[in-house]
Parts: structure tokens; C-alpha cells; sequence
């Protein structure tokens, strides 16, 4: 029998910020996509964060009937790292590489580099947020070896100590993606501070601006 998963796509139907602005007042959406039960965000992070985080990604499918098929969320190879927030619903991971494989993903979920490619499914509506954070960074903030994060997604609270599971916790509480993000950002801004200039060399804190 196929793979149900060799075919999949990627989530269709993701759309924009139609209602309530943004969690930084002098900052726009990225890119949004179009369709208007599903919303798909990508928000660039703050000025002073730029070294540390590359986009925050927000998906919203609960105002949306998807088929099974756009249900899958395809993620390339990539060196970053990331964090996920689930407000409501849930993700498997499926495929990783040629292999199928049935993982959970955790409520609040820290992930290393991808060495290949993978794709979670939603089993029902989804609403949630993923920050993607540079491995340099991820590794200054977390603590963790980075090798045991690699092509894979573990519970925050297995790397990350109570400050960070309360910040989660008011992040999960609040139910609006926008205050969350600001949570986040302020969360974020005095700690990184200090750990910038050692994550990151002065040129390519420019660059990072710059983008």
C-alpha cells in the first residue's frame, strides 16, 4: 500500500493577519498568504534580536475544513534550531528522510538542526507558534548539546529551566499569539544581550540587521 505521506503537500490555505496588528508596533508581517480561514504568518523578530532568532511562523487552522492531505507541513534540511508553542492542537511527526517514523511532537517543543528533510502532520485544527532560533544562539540560551537536539523535537522542560517553563506557561495562559510573542521577545531581549557579542562576531551581527 502507498505512503499516504510521499505525496503530501504543504499546508494549503495559510493566510494572513487580518484582524489586530502586530506584536511589535513598528514591525510588519514578512509574508502572509492569502486564504482567509487559514493563517499562515512569518514575523520578522526585533532589531536587537536579529542575531538570535530568524523568523517567528504563525499557523492557525482552526477556522479552516482542510482535507487530510493539507494537513502535512514539510520542513527542509536546515542548520537552525527552533522553538514551538501549541495555543491548541497538536503535530506528529511522520517522515523524516525516507524513513516513517511516529513521533509526538511536545506541547512546547525545542528542536535542533535537520539534517533531512521532515514532515509533521495536524491531526485536527492547529493554532500555533514557531520561532526559529540560529544554533549558536539556541545553544547559548538552552544550555543543551546541541548533538542531542539534532533531527529532532524534545519538551522544553527537558533543557530549559523554570524561568523558561513559566515564561511558557503565561504563553500558553494568554490566548492571543500576538501578546505571547511580545512575552517572548521581552523575555528574550536582557538575556541575549549579553551572549550576542559571544554568539555572533560584530560583521555578521550586521548581516543578520541587514536581512
Amino acid at each position: 500500500m502507498a505512503d499516504p505521506t510521499a505525496a503530501c503537500i504543504p499546508p494549503a490555505a495559510p493566510s494572513a493577519v487580518t484582524a489586530g496588528g502586530d506584536p511589535s508596533p513598528d514591525r510588519l508581517p514578512v509574508s502572509v498568504a492569502p486564504d482567509p480561514l487559514a493563517r499562515s504568518v512569518l514575523w520578522a523578530p526585533r532589531g536587537s534580536l536579529a542575531s538570535c532568532v530568524r523568523a517567528h511562523i504563525v499557523r492557525d487552522t482552526r477556522a479552516a475544513a482542510l482535507a487530510p492531505a493539507q494537513r502535512y507541513n514539510q520542513f527542509p534540511a536546515s542548520p537552525m534550531g527552533a522553538m514551538t508553542w501549541f495555543f491548541e492542537g497538536e503535530a506528529v511527526v511522520v517522515r523524516r528522510g525516507d524513513e516513517a517514523v511516529h513521533e509526538p511532537v511536545p506541547r512546547v517543543a525545542v528542536g535542533g538542526p535537520l539534517t533531512r528533510p521532515m514532515v509533521s502532520v495536524n491531526p485536527g485544527p492547529v493554532h500555533a507558534l514557531m520561532v526559529v532560533v540560529n544554533p549558536q544562539a539556541l545553544a547559548l540560551l538552552t544550555g543543551a548539546d546541541a548533538a542531542s537536539l539534532v533531527d529532532r523535537f524534545g519538551p522544553l522542560d527537558a533543557y530549559l529551566g523554570a524561568e523558561w517553563q513559566a515564561l511558557s506557561q503565561q504563553m500558553l495562559a494568554c490566548g492571543d499569539e500576538r501578546l505571547a510573542l511580545r512575552l517572548l521577545e521581552d523575555f528574550l531581549e536582557p538575556r541575549w544581550r549579553p551572549l550576542a557579542a559571544r554568539a555572533v562576531p560584530r560583521w555578521e551581527r550586521y548581516r543578520h540587521w541587514v536581512e
